[in-house]
């Protein structure tokens, strides 16, 4: 089965390519969604209801409808204890390095 491709752009800039792809399952079909974005750069000081880049994050953690499992590639423009990807934990999801 082919992947099916949809683009996203986020209402504060972020542009998100989501890609469906099949994964095993057993006695239905269930798909592994590929989210690849480049999220805007701010410095950590920025107030959180300002930083783009924590908003485009929020808004693209909001696409999730768990129990789906998601893999988020891309440019975060955000260090590993950035407010950012905070959010990103927050949502449950992991960082493969610090998982490792």
């Amino acid at each position: 089965m082919p992947a099916r491709f949809r683009d996203y752009h986020a209402a504060n800039g972020a542009c998100v390519e989501e890609v469906l792809r099949p994964a095993l399952s057993v006695g239905r079909e269930s798909y592994v969604k590929i989210a690849s974005a480049h999220l805007t750069w701010q410095p950590d000081s920025t107030p959180r209801a300002e930083h783009l880049g924590l908003l485009q994050m929020k808004e693209l953690l909001a696409l999730r409808q768990p129990p789906e499992a998601w893999i988020l590639a891309g440019d975060f423009n955000a260090t590993t204890q950035s407010k950012v990807l905070l959010a990103a934990y927050e949502a449950g999801m992991e960082e493969s390095c610090r998982a490792q």
